[in-house]
C-alpha cells in the first residue's frame, strides 16, 4: 500500500496528464490526493467505488464459478482452493467467493481442509499449498488455484509426488499466462483478456483528458476458459 501511495504522488509531481491504476484493490484515504490535484485516472483490474474514477474491471467471481462448476462437471467433488497473500485482494475474493457459489449450486458441502493460504502467491506458493493439500486432505481430487503461477508449482509438486495429473488430481488456474500451454500437461485457466482491458482503459483516460465526463464508467471483461491437458474432459 504504501509503494502504491508514493507511486502516485511521485505521478502527481511530475504533473502526467492522466494516471492509469492496477493496484492490490484496498482504498486509501491518500489516494484522493489524486482527484485533488485535477488528474484524470482509470482503475484497472477491480472497482475502486471510493475515487472519482472509470473503472475496468474482470468478473472474476463468474470466471471462478465457471471454473470450478467445469471441474465439477468431470466429477471432481473434493476440489481445492489455494491462493496468495500478495495477490489482488479483491480479485481473490471474488475467485474465493465464485468458488464457494459453484460448490452451493452443486450441492457439494465446504471443507476448510480444501483452503490453503499461502504468504507467496507464485510458484513456490503453489508448490507448497499443493503439498500441504496432498497431506491434509488424501480425498482431494482437483486444485483451483487463484493464479497460474501457483497452478504452475501446484502442477510441479503433484509431479514430484507421482500424482498422475489429471487423472488423479486435475488443476485449474486463473489469467491465462502464455507460458501454461508451454508446460506438460498444458494448463488449464480462464483466460484475463488482458490486450482488450488495456486498450479500453487508455480509451478510457484519453476521453477523460480531452472531455471529463459528468459520470464514471465502469467495463466488465468476461474470461474465457481454455482447456489444457491438466483438466479431465467432461
Amino acid at each position: 500500500m504504501e509503494r502504491e501511495v508514493t507511486s502516485l504522488e511521485t505521478l502527481i509531481q511530475h504533473r502526467v496528464d492522466g494516471i492509469l491504476f492496477n493496484g492490490m484493490g484496498i482504498y486509501d484515504p491518500r489516494f484522493a490526493r489524486v482527484a485533488e490535484a485535477g488528474i484524470p485516472l482509470v482503475y484497472v483490474g477491480r472497482r475502486m467505488a471510493q475515487l472519482p474514477c472509470d473503472n475496468v474491471t474482470l468478473d472474476n467471481q463468474a470466471g471462478a464459478y465457471q471454473a470450478v462448476s467445469h471441474l465439477i462437471a468431470t466429477g471432481a467433488r473434493h476440489i481445492g482452493f489455494i491462493f496468495g497473500f500478495h495477490e489482488s485482494v479483491s480479485a481473490t475474493e471474488d475467485r474465493f467467493a465464485g468458488y464457494q457459489e459453484a460448490l452451493r449450486e452443486h450441492g457439494i458441502p465446504y471443507d476448510d481442509r480444501l483452503i490453503v493460504r499461502m504468504e507467496s502467491a507464485r510458484d513456490d506458493g503453489g508448490r507448497e499449498a499443493a503439498a500441504r493439500l496432498l497431506e491434509q486432505a488424501p480425498e482431494l481430487d482437483s486444485i483451483f488455484a487463484s493464479n497460474d503461477l501457483m497452478a504452475l508449482g501446484c502442477l510441479e509438486q503433484l509431479r514430484q509426488s507421482g500424482v498422475r495429473v489429471p487423472d488423479e488430481i486435475s488443476v485449474m488456474g486463473c489469467d491465462g499466462i502464455l507460458y501454461g500451454r508451454l508446460m506438460t500437461p498444458s494448463l488449464s485457466t480462464m483466460v484475463s483478456p488482458l490486450r482488450e482491458m488495456a486498450k479500453r482503459s487508455v480509451e478510457l483516460l484519453v476521453q477523460r483528458i480531452e472531455k471529463p465526463p459528468t459520470v464514471e464508467k465502469e467495463v466488465v471483461f468476461q474470461p474465457a476458459m481454455f482447456l489444457g491437458g491438466s483438466t479431465r474432459p467432461v
